[in-house]
């Protein structure tokens, strides 16, 4: 399929290969004129779509529903974004698709957002939410360091609190335990380039930890440098995940999630083989399923900017 797909004419030829796949309904809602983008947003709508059917039935729903809030999530860290760097409401509005909000009933959260007319109003307008403390610290330390980066960290603190916090299976572990490590891991690392003091690093890590201890986690607080603070991984069981060693922290940071993302789906390809009837393959389901999406949206973008089928196959990623 995804051969087929990277073998499109345009962008048109696409979309009309993905009506004829279970993307069919998504794809179909895509309007003229066609983008990579939204072929991404569409990708990304079927994939919130299949966890909302699956959390319906799932029988340990709380864990579920946290995962879901990633998507909540991710809309509200566009929406901050664009806000901190002066983008209009048109212009962030291109980049929602607001149908995982709007499978809960919590579309009016993002909506308010997007129709604050500063990073300040956004605070405000969410106060009493669930979300409004952590965005408030959010805002307060994106003025403090001009960093974008820092509502990926503090937003994605909050989903993992959420995650630890829902009733949880050990069947579940091995997938949870790599997507808290990896927060903690690169929320450390990323902080470390703010400079902002170790308290208040210190308070960005999600617990309990797992294979990345709080120890591992003390020591690369306390590190030089990012370098410095990633050969402290090498004691732990993600030490074939470490990058190369570069001047450029925002490179081995970016190799080093990169790592992770692949981790965790060959850790969710796994369960199919090993716990094929149990409750953690419904959770390694949406992951593949992220994957897949991520690599429609890669060939989209592919086709868009004219790439050969080869030289897109070869950008794609397999669990």
């Amino acid at each position: 399929m995804l051969q087929s797909l990277a073998e499109s004419r345009d962008l048109a030829d696409l979309i009309t290969k993905l009506k004829a796949t279970p993307y069919s309904d998504a794809a179909s809602r895509i309007q003229q004129p066609y983008s990579g983008y939204k072929i991404e947003l569409a990708a990304r709508e079927h994939v919130s779509s299949l966890h909302y059917s699956l959390m319906k039935v799932y029988p340990d729903a709380d864990v579920f529903y946290a995962y879901y809030m990633k998507y909540i999530i991710g809309d509200l860290k566009t929406v901050l974004k664009g806000k901190a760097i002066g983008r209009s409401y048109e212009e962030i509005q291109r980049y929602l698709d607001m149908r995982a909000e709007e499978l809960i009933r919590r579309r009016d959260l993002i909506a308010r957002a997007v129709a604050a007319a500063s990073l300040d109003e956004v605070v405000t307008m969410l106060r009493g939410t669930e979300f409004y403390k952590v965005i408030d610290n959010a805002v307060k330390t994106y003025r403090s360091t001009q960093k974008t980066d820092v509502f990926d960290v503090f937003l994605d603190k909050a989903l993992y609190e959420g995650i630890l916090g829902a009733t949880m299976k050990k069947a579940l572990k091995p997938l949870v335990s790599i997507d808290v490590d990896s927060y903690n891991v690169l929320a450390v690392l990323r902080a470390k380039s703010w400079d902002i003091s170790q308290t208040q690093i210190r308070s960005l890590i999600a617990e309990p930890t797992f294979y990345a201890p709080k120890n591992i986690l003390e020591r690369m607080i306390a590190a030089a440098t990012v370098a410095d603070a990633i050969r402290y991984l090498t004691t732990t069981r993600y030490r074939n995940l470490l990058p190369k060693s570069s001047e450029n922290d925002a490179v081995m940071i970016s190799a080093l999630e990169e790592a992770f993302k692949r981790l965790s789906y060959k850790k969710a390809a796994s369960s199919f083989l090993w716990d094929a009837f149990g409750e953690s393959v419904a959770l390694s389901l949406v992951r593949l399923k992220e994957l897949e999406a991520r690599n429609i949206s890669a060939i989209a973008f592919g086709v868009e900017h004219g790439l050969s089928s080869k030289a897109i196959m070869q950008k794609l990623v397999y669990a």
